[in-house]
């Protein structure tokens, strides 16, 4: 008996420190009984929104629920923070890619003048000298093709892995031009016609970029390399016709011919290495290089210039990454008046007078050249419109 009064006393003491527990019913309450709709449920629900919330009945326990609110209206609205974290490393992934993007871009516009084959990593077109890792255990130059049933030919057999050395130190544009006549009248003999694109891929480097105009240098770069490298894919071609057929010589067609011949392309698309792909480029470069001559003779700066004639000849085959090289080149291209005695060696409005002269003559004499081999390449259905 003592332990019971004990306890009803501290369930009534109990109940006087806390109102709300005094109203609760008794066990045998027919709120507790099976069957009723107001029964009284002691588990706890989950609410998405209050959190954790007991079942009570509100009509008997509105003040509970009332309590229960006030306590819910005082916390705080959760913070914008929170709902935004989950994204916060998706910004910071995006923002840190366009940081080493722009990093790789101005690394290889200031250093490209050291090490220019850097350059290669902005694409993968044979014109840039860039290799196509995905086909590069596939290595489709090396396919040998049927040819008369009983023999095989690869313009890549032979393959010539350096350049032939050209002493442009003296050489001039005019008689750059006067060479170009020589040899398309000779028949674009294979020899003459790449030692000739070997001096005007060097004379441009040497007398078109003034000193200390590395980012002007880096178009100018890029053409160089772009124009080398296409030389020894014709002249491994060369190699390859001479052993295969026993000839002594051939013009540039005859290397062209000799691969549709043994339909080592699938046309439009051009294999790579091969000649075809390679006089593709070349002629891409000369006819650039009229196009900016024509720009100059007309009245335009230098980079007004160059951005017309890249647009003409090679906005539609390049990709972004290429595209954003050359901006950037020329952007920084010095004025014309500073080109103009760079080539000539003069000054003032005498370097502005043979430099145009000089052009000029270029300009009549070369273009004869690139409409031949425009001619040559759409009859033969060589002009790949890839992009690269």
């Amino acid at each position: 008996m003592i332990k019971s009064r004990s306890l009803s006393g501290s369930l009534s003491g109990l109940t006087q420190s806390y109102p709300l527990l005094g109203s609760l019913p008794s066990s045998s309450s027919p709120l507790y009984q099976p069957g009723n709709p107001n029964r009284l449920h002691h588990d706890l629900r989950h609410n998405p929104r209050q959190g954790l919330t007991p079942t009570f009945p509100a009509s008997r326990y509105s003040s509970f629920h009332h309590q229960a609110s006030l306590t819910q209206a005082s916390l705080p609205p959760p913070s914008s923070s929170s709902r935004t974290s989950s994204r916060t490393p998706l910004y910071l992934a995006a923002a840190l890619t366009i940081l080493l993007w722009s990093i790789t871009l101005n690394f290889l516009l200031t250093y490209s003048s050291v090490s220019p084959s850097l350059l290669n990593l902005a694409s993968h077109h044979p014109a840039a000298g860039g290799v196509d890792y995905r086909k590069r255990f596939m290595n489709p130059s090396v396919f040998n093709l049927p040819r008369g049933g009983s023999s095989s030919y690869s313009p890549s057999s032979s393959k010539v892995t350096t350049d032939e050395i050209v002493d442009v130190t003296t050489l001039t544009l005019s008689s750059l031009s006067s060479t170009f006549s020589t040899v398309l009248s000779s028949g674009l003999p294979v020899p003459s016609f790449l030692t000739l694109i070997t001096e005007f891929a060097n004379y441009r480097i040497h007398h078109q970029v003034p000193p200390s105009y590395k980012s002007y240098s880096v178009g100018m770069s890029l053409g160089q390399k772009d124009v080398l490298q296409n030389v020894r894919k014709i002249r491994s071609a060369y190699i390859s016709y001479l052993e295969h057929t026993s000839s002594t010589s051939a013009n540039i067609w005859d290397l062209i011919d000799l691969e549709l011949e043994v339909s080592y392309h699938k046309l439009p698309k051009l294999q790579d290495p091969s000649a075809s792909i390679g006089l593709l480029w070349i002629w891409r470069q000369l006819k650039y290089q009229v196009e900016i001559y024509e720009n100059f003779l007309e009245g335009y700066t230098a980079k007004e210039s160059c951005e017309l004639a890249y647009q003409q000849t090679y906005s539609r085959y390049h990709s972004w990454f290429v595209r954003a090289i050359f901006s950037r080149s020329f952007n920084a291209a010095p004025s014309e008046l500073v080109i103009f005695e760079h080539m000539t060696g003069l000054k003032g409005e005498d370097a502005r007078d043979k430099a145009k002269l000089e052009m000029e003559i270029f300009v009549n004499k070369v273009k004869e050249v690139v409409e031949e081999l425009e001619r040559g390449i759409e009859e033969r259905g060589i002009n790949d419109p890839t992009r690269v």
